[in-house]
């Protein structure tokens, strides 16, 4: 059963959501008329409100923070979602960040930890779908990011991941590649799912054949290094002349491989990726790669978090737009 919150006895009572806060938390005097301090009164008791500790501190002035849950800082891409984040709820709340200490992805446990604080909201950046699944009634107003998960209950702040696949295949497509790899994670993620689906199902729809490989649940430099090369001998046998990545740090494991193999980028191999942050340019050479806005979807997360707090609810999730930006590690396919 949805919880009942500050809009729905405002609804009931005629009034803002500003009003029903001001008597809820005590502070209506002067401020509301004893009429409409009884109607609020009176839908709070039909309704069954209650106030959650996080927005009963918020309201009375004790709590100014609001947590993100991300999984990983070593990745730049959540950096920047941080800074958007901090950008959205603008000067009324911190924002801290929540992480697992070992700096593997995020469980259950690290949610339930960060909503037992003393803050009046959470971002959950990118969770797994064991997370999303077993979230139930949050505690707390909360709002998803990069989950994909149309049937959620929860806000979410979402990458339009359909139209990143078809980008990338177009372009890669559109240079002569028929046999393309693709570099995957073992997270278990939605948003890694659709980024892989929609590209697979984009270029199958131009022609290409997709030979997916995966890597370790480890996404660093080295395990993607090492999975590159795992791949390298299917992917030559099966004629991949371009290789696409789930996310970023993947992309540049992969340019290692490529380099590990003898594989000159992009003249024998192209390469690119998801998430384009700052670091895509950087490389040589520099990385083709699908942008994905952390700030923006920080942003919006937080300013959607702010208005959830305040007891506004969100309607359809939105979807961040993306762009390609095209460099040096993608080329025309190499005639054979």
């Amino acid at each position: 059963m949805p919880r009942v919150t500050a809009q729905d006895v405002a609804d009931r009572a005629g009034c803002s959501t500003a009003a029903v806060s001001l008597v809820v938390n005590g502070r209506h005097a002067g401020r509301v008329s004893p009429r409409l301090r009884a109607d609020i009164l009176r839908a709070v008791d039909e309704l069954g409100y209650r106030t959650h500790p996080g927005a009963r501190a918020l309201a009375t002035g004790s709590s100014r923070r609001v947590a993100l849950v991300c999984p990983d800082l070593r990745n730049a891409f959540f950096a920047d979602m941080y800074h958007g984040a901090l950008a959205g709820v603008g000067e009324r709340f911190d924002v801290e960040i929540v992480v697992e200490r070992d700096g593997h992805d995020y469980d259950s446990h690290t949610v339930r930890f960060a909503q037992n604080g003393e803050v009046a909201g959470l971002i959950l950046a990118s969770p797994s779908r064991t997370v999303v699944a077993e979230l139930g009634q949050a505690t707390l107003p909360l709002v998803l990011v990069d989950a994909s998960d149309p049937g959620s209950i929860f806000p979410s702040i979402d990458l339009d991941l359909a139209a990143a696949g078809e980008v990338l295949a177009e372009h890669l497509c559109g240079l002569g590649h028929r046999v393309i790899g693709y570099l995957d994670s073992t997270q278990d993620k939605t948003s890694y799912q659709r980024r892989r689906d929609s590209f697979v199902a984009a270029a199958k729809d131009r022609g290409a054949i997709v030979v997916v490989g995966e890597v370790t649940a480890e996404q660093d430099f080295a395990s993607a290094c090492e999975a590159f090369l795992a791949n390298q001998a299917t992917w030559a046998a099966a004629g991949v002349t371009a290789v696409v990545c789930a996310e970023e740090r993947l992309t540049f494991g992969a340019l290692q491989g490529a380099r590990a193999a003898g594989l000159a980028v992009p003249a024998q191999m192209s390469i690119a990726g998801f998430d384009d942050t700052a670091y895509a340019a950087l490389v040589e050479p520099a990385l083709t790669s699908v942008r994905f806005d952390a700030f923006e979807l920080g942003q919006r997360a937080g300013a959607t978090l702010a208005e959830r707090i305040d007891g506004v609810e969100s309607g359809q999730p939105t979807l961040v737009p993306i762009s390609l930006h095209v460099r040096e590690s993608t080329g025309a396919a190499p005639v054979s």
